[in-house]
């Protein structure tokens, strides 16, 4: 399920809870590039590929930008299913 809000979109299935908040005002001068100090990566392991593939649904539906996936990366160890994409800052 996703539930948009004016300052939060939650994003919740059987077995994981993600709450993204929008950013305040004040910050929004400030442009995150990829890679330079700060957050930029969350990874959750979840049962399986459906969950993968419905996490991707929500968030394409709240207007994120997908860079890759859902799809299984081969550059990473083990069985590594999954999507990236970049939260909508506003």
């Amino acid at each position: 399920m996703v539930l948009d809000q004016d300052e939060i979109v939650a994003i919740d299935g059987p077995d994981f809870e993600l709450l993204l908040y929008k950013v305040k005002d004040e910050y929004l001068k400030f442009e995150h590039k990829i890679y330079q100090p700060g957050f930029h990566h969350l990874a959750i392991k979840v049962s399986g590929r459906d969950v993968v593939e419905a996490s991707y649904e929500a968030v394409a539906s709240i207007g994120a930008t997908v860079l890759e996936g859902p799809k299984e990366f081969k550059n990473y160890p083990g069985n590594y299913f999954a999507f990236l994409f970049l939260i909508p800052m506003v």
